[in-house]
């Protein structure tokens, strides 16, 4: 008497007749029967229904929270930072820079020296409300924050004045 395979798609069970719709005879040879034939449950598998049907749902995944949102920079803004970061480099002020994206953040930092640490680092935010907002930082110290970037840059672009001469 044979055993019955269950809960195995029939192309995995060695029964042609099961996979192909074709009789295969009693001398079609070894291949066309298990030895051992699989008993119960395999684990991993389905039934063949469900196995079938299981292909072609929808897994949704879970949605981002806002504090892993990715911020850039736009083309406007890249624009406005590479032109005060070439007039700079002009005068000799400056000579390298660097871009960071970060969950939440998106950081465009200007160098005085290659190794060394941000003489300013102009952050783009992303706050808890959905806002984005400009903070330019030099070292620990924030300079100024703001939801415009020309208001943000203009603490960097002031122009240095002379006091007094003594």
């Amino acid at each position: 008497m044979r055993k019955t395979v269950r809960n195995v798609p029939a192309s995995m069970t060695g029964n042609r007749q099961a996979a192909t719709g074709h009789d295969v005879g009693p001398g079609a040879g070894p291949s066309a029967r298990r030895k051992t034939p699989v008993e119960g449950p395999v684990e991993g598998w389905t039934k063949r229904e469900e196995y079938g049907k299981a292909m072609a749902d929808v897994i949704r995944l879970p949605a981002r929270d806002r504090k892993s949102a990715r911020v850039f920079f736009t083309r406007a803004e890249l624009n406005q930072l590479l032109s005060m970061y070439s007039r700079r480099v002009m005068t000799g002020e400056w000579r390298d820079y660097a871009i960071d994206h970060g969950s939440g953040r998106s950081i465009f930092a200007v160098f005085r020296h290659a190794a060394e640490h941000p003489l300013y680092s102009i952050s783009k935010v992303l706050q808890k409300n959905g806002k984005r907002v400009f903070v330019v930082t030099s070292g620990r110290e924030c300079l100024r924050r703001s939801e415009s970037l020309p208001d943000a840059l203009a603490v960097i672009d002031r122009k240095m004045r002379l006091v007094s001469r003594a």
